[in-house]
């Protein structure tokens, strides 16, 4: 997948761009830490469409500093159909890697693109960055029906050391433990369920949801957190649905708990046609208040017609 592809229809499509509310984001995971020279260790790229169904992604491209690192190999991830570049420019510090969706299938959600082992080569700092900006259509981009709905992207850097004879360098510990998720409760109604969750770390969250466990349906909550309540609404009644709550931490870990299903009650009206009866209801009260009170005048009135008779 190339640019000249998936923007072959660009000028259609961006007649259509301000009616897209979301954009999709590009990190790396970790986004920092401390290696040392001859260490090899892994970086895996992270896409979050951010609810909007994507069909290909393109990594045009992945810089790092060549003096400093080397990549050992670049592993695809799943979240499209094809890879149909994946190489790797050790010489000047390029990768370009590229995925398309077929069969007209699309992802949408959170999920790691591809996997970069780097070897460490030499001591210094090493800023790893994506080629982007913003509304450029020749560097990296997420492709939604010809449209680049990339927004933003997150780079790292990483701290390179060496091991000096007879002297021990301690590196901090580095973050690559993903968020724990419990003490997960339901709450089912006919057209709606309200989960709420707890984490082992302040996480933003989110379910993935649908009548298979393709989940084909997202809800998210943006805010950092340890207390996490979703509610899925316009469900249908009684019908079981299939669930995975994900949360992922300052640090770009992402924790998943395993398929859960829970289901809709029966009802005989949905939620809209309660509270249109509950409307009907007031109104007749309204109206038989207001017959009254015209019974009442009119008997006034005829009591004062014939006292004046």
């Amino acid at each position: 997948m190339r640019k000249k592809f998936i923007f072959s229809i660009f000028l259609f499509g961006f007649c259509f761009l301000p009616f897209l509310s979301k954009a999709a984001t590009l990190s790396l995971s970790p986004f920092s830490g401390n290696y040392k020279v001859g260490e090899t260790f892994k970086v895996f790229v992270i896409l979050d469409t951010e609810g909007v169904e994507t069909d290909g992604v393109d990594i045009y491209y992945l810089n790092f500093p060549p003096s400093l690192l080397q990549v050992e190999k670049v592993e695809p991830g799943n979240l499209y159909s094809e890879t149909v570049t994946n190489s790797v420019d050790n010489l000047n510090g390029k990768i370009d890697f590229s995925q398309v969706s077929s069969g007209g299938t699309t992802f949408k959600g959170s999920g790691t693109l591809a996997i970069i082992t780097f070897k460490v080569l030499a001591e210094g700092t090493a800023n790893v960055y994506f080629d982007f900006t913003p509304g450029d259509t020749k560097d990296c981009n997420v492709s939604s029906q010809g449209i680049d709905v990339l927004s933003k992207v997150e780079n790292a850097n990483y701290n390179l050391g060496s091991l000096s004879s007879g002297i021990a360098i301690t590196f901090p510990q580095l973050d690559t433990t993903p968020p724990s998720i419990e003490e997960i409760e339901v709450s089912v109604k006919d057209t709606k369920a309200t989960i709420s969750w707890k984490t082992s770390e302040p996480s933003i969250s989110w379910i993935v949801y649908g009548t298979t466990t393709d989940y084909d349906k997202e809800e998210k909550v943006l805010s950092f957190a340890t207390s996490h309540s979703i509610t899925l609404k316009n469900l249908s009644p009684s019908t079981t649905y299939h669930y995975q709550i994900r949360s992922k931490d300052k640090a770009g870990n992402i924790g998943y708990f395993t398929d859960k299903t829970f289901t809709t009650k029966s009802s005989s009206i949905s939620d809209q046609q309660l509270e249109l009866e509950e409307i009907k209801a007031k109104f007749r009260n309204l109206l038989i208040q207001i017959i009254q009170v015209l019974e009442a005048i009119i008997l006034h009135l005829e009591k004062e017609l014939k006292a004046r008779s």
